[in-house]
């Protein structure tokens, strides 16, 4: 399966996001060609407490979402598996804190279909991955 299928798989997953804002999905293919992938997704716990209209907010989920990368990390850990060596694909470029988390846990390539622009983000993560060599392209539509 070519990296522009997988992305296609993935970004046909956003619609099981919780956050329909800006939803997002990071997977890896494993060794045995599976692809794992998760969704940006709300917090344990906080889904059963807020009415849906306050869950609806930008601002609660801008505090109460995970991204994509660490639910994926997390996801990895429980199967026993991990991202040492991988190439990660994502449907949109990480931020600088799920880079950090990406950088630690040993990924070899970041590969992303849509950037931040429109939010600014984009040339915090791009000096990010420049300051600490992360391999990374945008993979085209």
């Amino acid at each position: 399966m070519s990296e522009q299928e997988v992305m296609d798989y993935l970004v046909g997953k956003k619609s099981e996001s919780d956050e329909q804002g800006c939803p997002v999905v990071a997977g890896i293919v494993d060794e045995s060609g599976e692809i794992i992938y998760a969704t940006n997704s709300i917090e344990d716990g906080f889904a059963k407490k807020f009415p849906e209209e306050i869950k609806k907010r930008s601002e609660f989920f801008y505090r109460h979402v995970k991204h994509a990368e660490i639910v994926l990390v997390e996801k990895l850990k429980l199967m026993g598996k991990d991202l040492q060596g991988k190439v990660v694909l994502v449907t949109l470029l990480p931020c600088r804190e799920c880079l950090k988390v990406l950088l630690a846990e040993g990924v070899k390539e970041i590969v992303y279909r849509e950037d931040h622009e429109a939010r600014g983000w984009s040339k915090r993560s791009h000096d990010f991955m420049i300051e600490y060599s992360i391999c990374n392209r945008r993979l085209s539509e």
